[in-house]
């Protein structure tokens, strides 16, 4: 959706866009590639600040507008667009927090609750929004360590992962808060 409406606003200003769709080190090299290319514009969106203040310096470097996007507010940039990963995942954190106490008062009420914190570590953004929502639930819910479970997709299949605990604790009901979509719905399938 975001892509789409870069793309309409460059259409609209009669300025190129190029779409590049990569992460981590790929987006590093395209970005650093690109500004040799005479751009007078980059943004960068839902990267992990190890991606975005390389580029954003090497942008600010060569006199190029730099605008992250999901990332938070990089010294590189005067512009913000969006919100950082970390405190989009505390907000997240909150919300299921909120809805979790009134499962706890009424179906859930006397079951052992654990919190499971689906990650992905070779992106630096899907472990701080995962962070923020785990250390938001936690301190929401007054749960222990024992009871904060992460899942990493780079550690093996997350619905194994999922399968273990589940068998691990039969009578227990969790919380979820997965870093993409995705990892939250099919291992559930």
């Amino acid at each position: 959706i975001v892509q789409k409406g870069i793309a309409d606003a460059a259409k609209f200003y009669g300025v190129e866009f190029v779409d590049m769709d990569a992460a981590g080190r790929a987006v590093l090299e395209l970005a650093m590639t690109m500004m040799t290319q005479g751009v007078q514009a980059m943004g960068l969106l839902g990267q992990g600040m190890d991606v975005v203040d390389p580029i954003g310096a090497a942008a600010q470097e060569q006199g190029i507008v730099f605008i992250p996007g999901d990332s938070g507010k990089s010294e590189y940039s005067p512009y913000t667009y969006g919100v950082s990963d970390a405190l989009s995942g505390k907000r997240g954190g909150e919300l299921l927090a909120e809805g979790v106490k009134t499962k706890m008062e009424g179906d859930w009420k006397g079951k052992e609750l654990f919190f499971l914190e689906a990650t992905y570590t070779p992106i630096p953004a899907c472990v701080s929004r995962t962070g923020g929502a785990a250390k938001a639930f936690k301190a929401a819910l007054g749960l222990d360590d024992a009871h904060m479970l992460k899942m990493d997709l780079a550690a093996g299949a997350v619905t194994d992962q999922i399968q273990a605990n589940l068998t691990a604790n039969p009578d227990a009901v969790f919380g979820m808060i997965p870093c993409w979509d995705q990892l939250g719905v099919d291992p559930w399938n």
